[in-house]
């Protein structure tokens, strides 16, 4: 997210996630979690320092299928 919105500055993932957010395709959302849904979820494990296989690949998985939606419902940059 830091890369795509050439952020520099030090901002917290959920602003980053936010900034991301209002990016995306109004349907995006309607179709897929978004990277602060992903983002929140592992935050949670990291943060209470759980091991979760599922959650680490359900995270990879909803990331893989987020950028792929990307490619119908690109950035509005």
């Amino acid at each position: 997210m830091r890369r795509i919105l050439h952020e520099k500055s030090r901002k917290t993932g959920d602003e980053l996630a936010d900034a991301y957010a209002a990016l995306l395709d109004v349907e995006f959302p309607k179709r897929y979690p978004s990277l602060k849904t992903i983002y929140n979820e592992l935050s949670a494990k990291i943060h209470g320092a759980e091991k979760d296989d599922d959650q680490f690949e359900k995270s990879r998985n909803d990331i893989e299928k987020h950028f792929e939606l990307l490619k119908n419902l690109p950035l509005k940059m």
